[in-house]
Parts: C-alpha cells; sequence; structure tokens
C-alpha cells in the first residue's frame, strides 16, 4: 500500500511533465511507426525526367529519382530499374536505352544535429537523390520525330502514402515529351528544387518547383493525375483526387497551382503522406512544343513550427512583375517567421542567368533581386526564393515562385518597300522586329487582311 501511494504521489507531482511528454512524443512516435513501416518493401517517393540537346542529333536525357532510405536499394542495373522508353509513332520508333549512375546526393530537410536514415538506422528520415543520364542518338530520325515520349517506371511508391489507392502496388511512372523537328533544338525545362518537403497540420505550404528554361520559352502549370504502371492512371483513395490531392479544411479548389509561377499552396488539416502530380506544358511563339510530369510527396506530419514565408514584390502579394527588355530594375522581398527567436535563411535558385539576388544578415533577412533583361529575354522568365527556419529535427521549408514578364521595347515594326498595285491585290512583305512577340496587322485605309 505505502509503495502505491508513493507512486500515486509521484504521478501528481509529475503530471505536467508527462503530459507534455505525451503531447510531443506520442505524434512524433505515431509519425515514426507510419514512416517506418511505409517502405520495406518500397521506396519510389518521386522524381523527374528532362533533357538536354548536345546537337547533331544527340540528347542528354536525365533522371531525378528520390528514394526513401528506409526502403530497397535504389536501381542498379537496366533489369532492376535504370531502363528507359523512348517511343516515336511517327517514326515508327521504340527504343529501350539505359541510365549511367551520376551520383548520389542527400536531400533529407532536417537540421544538422539530426540523425539521417540514410547514414545510420537510428535517423526517423532520410531521402536520397538518384542522378542518372544517358545520351540518346535520334539522328537517323531527323525526317520525323514531332511526337516523341520518354518515359520511365519503377516500383513501387511508400506504402505509407494515404493519397493513393494500394500505393505499395503501384508504379511510378514519369514522363517528357520531345519535338526534334523544330528549327532550334529543344531543351527541356530544369527543376532546380527538390520535390521532398515536410509540412505542418495547419500551416500554409508553399512550395515551387524552381523552373528555368534555357530556350526562354514559356511555360504553364497545371495539376494532374498521378500515373502508375506504363502510364495508367492510379485511382485515388477516398477524400483525395488529382485536383485535390491533400486533405484540407478549404473544399473543393484549396489546393491551387499558380498556372504562370508553377507554385503550390494549400494548408493540410491531418497528418497525411500525398502525392502531388503536376504537368508543365512548355510553349514557343504560342504554340505547345513540350510536356512533363512531375511527382511531389509532401509529408504532413504533427508539429508546431510555423513555416517561413517570403512576401511578393517590395512587400505586396503580387508574384508577377513586367518590365521592358533594356531597362534595369530591382524590387526587395521580406522573409517571415511566426516562431519568435527563429533564424530564418533565404536563397534563390539562381534561375535567371545574369540576374542578382543579395539578402541582407540578421534572423529575417531581406532579398534584393536586380536584373537588366536583353531582347533576347522577351517573355516569361522564372525564379523562386526558398526559405528555411532552423527548427529541428524537421527544419520548416517554403518555396515561392516569381515570374518575370519581359516585354519588347517600342520599335517600329518593318512593313516593306512601298508597291503599287495594278489590279485587285498585293502581297506586303512586312516584318515584326520581335520573333518572340507576335504583333498583329492591320488595314488602316481600304480593304485587306
Amino acid at each position: 500500500m505505502a509503495a502505491s501511494l508513493r507512486l500515486l504521489n509521484a504521478l501528481r507531482t509529475s503530471g505536467p511533465a508527462i503530459r507534455h511528454f505525451l503531447r510531443t512524443a506520442i505524434p512524433a512516435l505515431a509519425m515514426l511507426l507510419l514512416w517506418q513501416t511505409e517502405a520495406r518493401a518500397t521506396h519510389a517517393m518521386g522524381g523527374e525526367l528532362t533533357y538536354e540537346c548536345v546537337g547533331n542529333g544527340l540528347y542528354r536525357v536525365r533522371l531525378n529519382f528520390y528514394r526513401d532510405c528506409n526502403g530497397v536499394a535504389a536501381p542498379s542495373n537496366c533489369t532492376n530499374g535504370r531502363q528507359f522508353r523512348l517511343v516515336s509513332p511517327a517514326c515508327g520508333a521504340t527504343l529501350n536505352p539505359c541510365f549511367g549512375l551520376d551520383g548520389v546526393d542527400l536531400v533529407t530537410p532536417i537540421c544538422v544535429s539530426a540523425v539521417d536514415r540514410c547514414n545510420s538506422s537510428a535517423g526517423q528520415y532520410g531521402i536520397q537523390r538518384y542522378r542518372y543520364s544517358a545520351l540518346v542518338d535520334l539522328s537517323a530520325y531527323s525526317g520525323c520525330g514531332t511526337d516523341w515520349t520518354i518515359s520511365w517506371d519503377l516500383c513501387c511508391r511508400n506504402n505509407a502514402i494515404t493519397s493513393l489507392n494500394n500505393p505499395g502496388n503501384r508504379n511510378l511512372y514519369l514522363t517528357a515529351t520531345l519535338n526534334t523537328t523544330l528549327g532550334q533544338c529543344n531543351n527541356s525545362p530544369r527543376y532546380l528544387n527538390d520535390p521532398t518537403p515536410f509540412a505542418c497540420v495547419g500551416q500554409q505550404v508553399s512550395y515551387n518547383h524552381g523552373f528555368n528554361d534555357l530556350d526562354g520559352d514559356s511555360l504553364s502549370f497545371e495539376l494532374a493525375p498521378a500515373l502508375g504502371a506504363n502510364g495508367s492512371t492510379i485511382p485515388y483513395s477516398s477524400g483525395y483526387s488529382f485536383t485535390q490531392p491533400v486533405i484540407t479544411g478549404g473544399g473543393a479548389n484549396a489546393v491551387q497551382v499558380n498556372p504562370v509561377t508553377g507554385t503550390i499552396t494549400f494548408v493540410p488539416s491531418i497528418q497525411q503522406f500525398a502525392v502531388v502530380t503536376v504537368r508543365v506544358r512548355e510553349w514557343r511563339n504560342g504554340i505547345q512544343i513540350g510536356s512533363y510530369l512531375r511527382d511531389v510527396q509532401f509529408a504532413i506530419i504533427a508539429c508546431s513550427n510555423n513555416l517561413p514565408t517570403v512576401s511578393g514584390v517590395n512587400g505586396t502579394n503580387a508574384y508577377t512583375f513586367e518590365v521592358c527588355a533594356g531597362e534595369s530594375f530591382c524590387f526587395n522581398v521580406n522573409s517571415g517567421d511566426g516562431d519568435p527567436g527563429q533564424t530564418v535563411s533565404m536563397t534563390w535558385n539562381s534561375g535567371i542567368p545574369g540576374a542578382t539576388f543579395n539578402t541582407t544578415a540578421g534572423p529575417l533577412p531581406v532579398g534584393t533581386f536586380c536584373w537588366t533583361p536583353t531582347v533576347g529575354d522577351i517573355g516569361q522568365n522564372l525564379f523562386s526564393v526558398n526559405v528555411r527556419d532552423d527548427a529541428c529535427p524537421q527544419v520548416g521549408l517554403n518555396n515561392f515562385g516569381f515570374a518575370i514578364q519581359v516585354t519588347a521595347p517600342f520599335t517600329p515594326a518593318n512593313a516593306g518597300a512601298d508597291q503599287s498595285v495594278c489590279g485587285f491585290s498585293t502581297t506586303l512583305a512586312g516584318q515584326q522586329p520581335f520573333t518572340q512577340a507576335p504583333g498583329q496587322w492591320t488595314v488602316v485605309s481600304g480593304t485587306g487582311t
């Protein structure tokens, strides 16, 4: 009886500490069990396919594959996942080359003092980026090839994924299209931000892929269905769909992707592992020349950390800016964090060559973007600003996309030489000054088209 009374008194006096422990430890333990049981035979978190034009019909195809270190090993040869496909019905061609490994990077969004699962079994979270590439020769198909499709898939996705039906038996499928008949050899857009975001329930999430297009083509963004083996659509779990791939408290259309900047925003309402698939369309002079699919897995966990934020241009809510070619400009963006005492670091993805981005010192830095665009930059230009706090073990991360629309300077069009008309019609050989900014001809006097 005396021992029982001592135990009861100890529980009473230490009650607040025990309650605090339970509030903090149980959610962490629940997510640990969810994470570490999700991938004993699976490991595919996400990835992307891109390509670069080398010249003379040669293309360097690249795959970035993101692996959960709680799962099985990444593909190591052509028979267990490194083979991919290039198909062109117009050329009657089907090719099955194999990726080589370029390198492996640790990309787990944890603080420096936390143990990474990729380095030790004592770690809770661990994510690796495997970089693969292959050089393919399409010179034999120079007379065709408007419809090349590059695709790759791998079994299997994480069992922890809550947004997809039976994810542990579903493939991760990635695809990109290629047109080899364009006058200018095309490069796909590049993804400069890793698709490995963690976020807290109830916190505003902002994620940007960090797109950059070396050719200056315009990009548009939209939500798309997650795909499995051979490009088949994966059914979603109850409460999820490809247009609402994360459960939120905001109802329909609560998950948004900005069609201009590509930034994904939402406020998750429950713990979940949700796959958000985005289709990127590439445009040149108003004509679509490419399409690309990327999967991002969001890990929504129970935590109290407020994610850092970035304002729009000069402290506003505007993340787009318009300027004439040849004009120099600068604007500021402000960082913020709802947790007193935390220090935020601010960087950018160097998405616009020739521009600069400098930040001030202090716990909440201000970034200054400066650039002088040229006529070669006419059109859409994208970059992202990335902020990271010093929470531990999971750091708080957010990405914010910015779009700079460069317009042509005022330049008279060349209407061509004067002509004398004897009859009813003639053709005028007029020229627009900039091919990137097509104009419209009108008849001032008389009739014509």
